[in-house]
């Protein structure tokens, strides 16, 4: 099952997510690539976020700000969003090119004017 954060986002406000990768031993590691996927409850990709590049590292922020946060009027209590992560990554004992895919939801309240 996949995590849920438990800090909501709020709508057309700035949310900030930090990544962390390791490996199956619990060592740290870093990506060789790295790209982000933002989506709505229904698989739709949010405000043309499909496969933004990161620079990859072993800690990274995923910084999504007014239209990633937007909600629908079908959304108007929360809208439920799924921040996907897909990459590569080295390893000395598995091999190289190895896939990272990995998704986290979070919830985006409405807020009233």
């Amino acid at each position: 099952m996949p995590s849920t954060l438990t800090t909501r986002a709020k709508e057309r406000a700035t949310f900030v997510v930090t990544l962390t990768f390791e490996d199956s031993d619990g060592n740290v590691v870093s990506p060789q690539t790295l790209a982000w996927t933002l989506t709505d409850h229904n698989g739709n990709v949010r405000n043309s976020r499909s496969n933004v590049s990161l620079t990859p590292a072993s800690s990274v922020t995923v910084t999504m700000t007014g239209a990633d946060l937007a909600l629908d009027a079908a959304e108007y209590i929360a809208g439920k969003r799924w921040l996907t992560i897909t990459g590569t990554w080295n390893s000395s004992t598995y091999g190289y090119g190895l896939s990272i895919r990995d998704h986290v939801a979070f919830y985006v309240d409405n807020v009233k004017a």
